[in-house]
């Protein structure tokens, strides 16, 4: 019983040395911790003024303001980010840009080319950042070696060639040397300079059909009414979706250049296609247009209805026209949709 009593004492002692130096090493890391941070504080305090005479003074940074540790990087990289961030100006940005490279290229390349994930992608998150060209030769290398990388990396890398050179971004685009999924691939395209997405137009015949069917979207998104008859000459596609998307964003841009276009979509045998159509007619002052109106507020599909019927009322005597299907139409739907545009229209 003694020798079970001395056995656990051990035990229970041993426990208590090995949590006492437990909180012992977790309060020296935490001494350290904070002994860091507070040195990084008062050198972010103090590169940021530099940075500010540097920016403003025409000053530069003198030898002895190098940074010297890891600590000192980490504030210098926390105050050019920062400045990138709120400050605007050509050549506050090159200031920078320049700065950047010098102190962190050399650092950047072998992050990139680490095993860990998060570091690589918060490193290229400072590369755009930092606006950093000394590594655009390290990027391209990266998009062409085939190796496979995660689809944040691939956005990324692809976001910050387009600032870096964009034509050579096109042709990766083009060719898919980076797997980007639809969101990612409008993203890029949402963000790209308007000189990129008229290239891509361009050659429109040469591209994947994704990239054909986001490249016709974000037009329509960002609306550029230069691409109104590129999106026309869409409307004679094979493919329905192609039609559907076209129809979309000229109807998102509001704006046709070629009416005669448009009348064969009254009677398409998708409704996607006639209620797009109803959208556009909106937009095109005719006495056609009306008769075609009137034509899908009997359609089907409820939707190409109301559509119809939104349209016609941005019309001249649209209202009246709408009134006059409310009373004689013989087609129910019809007059549930025209009375329903002219309480909202009264309200």
């Amino acid at each position: 019983m003694e020798i079970l009593f001395y056995s656990l004492s051990i035990v229970v002692t041993l426990f208590l040395l090995l949590i006492f130096s437990l909180y012992i090493y977790l309060l020296f890391q935490y001494k350290k911790q904070s002994n860091i941070e507070q040195h990084v504080n008062i050198k972010s305090e103090y590169y940021f003024n530099r940075m500010l005479s540097i920016i403003f003074d025409k000053d530069y940074l003198s030898n002895e303001d190098f940074p010297k540790s890891h600590e000192d990087y980490i504030a210098l990289e926390r105050v050019l980010v920062y400045l990138a961030q709120h400050f605007q100006g050509e050549e506050l940005n090159e200031t920078i840009s320049s700065y950047a490279d010098g102190f962190f290229s050399n650092q950047f390349k072998k992050k990139l080319k680490g095993k860990s994930w998060s570091i690589r992608i918060n490193t290229l998150h400072r590369i755009y950042q930092l606006d950093m060209k000394s590594l655009e030769d390290e990027l391209k290398e990266m998009i062409l070696n085939g190796q496979i990388y995660t689809k944040e990396e691939n956005f990324q890398m692809m976001k910050i060639m387009f600032r870096m050179d964009g034509f050579f971004a096109l042709e990766q685009l083009s060719r898919e040397a980076l797997k980007l999924n639809d969101f990612d691939q409008k993203r890029l395209l949402y963000e790209m300079e308007d000189q990129y997405v008229f290239s891509l137009m361009e050659q429109f015949n040469e591209l994947n059909y994704k990239l054909q069917l986001n490249i016709i979207e974000v037009i329509g998104i960002r609306r550029f009414p230069e691409a109104v008859l590129f999106l026309e000459d869409q409307l004679h596609s094979l493919d329905s979706e192609t039609r559907i998307r076209s129809l979309k964003s000229i109807s998102n841009i509001g704006y046709v250049e070629n009416v005669e276009k448009y009348h064969q979509f009254v009677t398409a045998n998708n409704w996607e296609e006639r209620l797009m159509l109803a959208k556009i007619l909106a937009f095109v002052r005719s006495n056609r247009s009306v008769n075609h109106l009137v034509t899908l507020m009997h359609d089907n599909t409820w939707a190409v209805r109301v559509a119809a019927a939104n349209s016609l009322m941005v019309h001249k005597n649209g209202k009246a026209v709408i009134e006059n299907l409310f009373d004689y139409s013989e087609d129910q739907f019809t007059k549930d949709v025209a009375k329903e545009v002219l309480v909202r229209s009264n309200s």
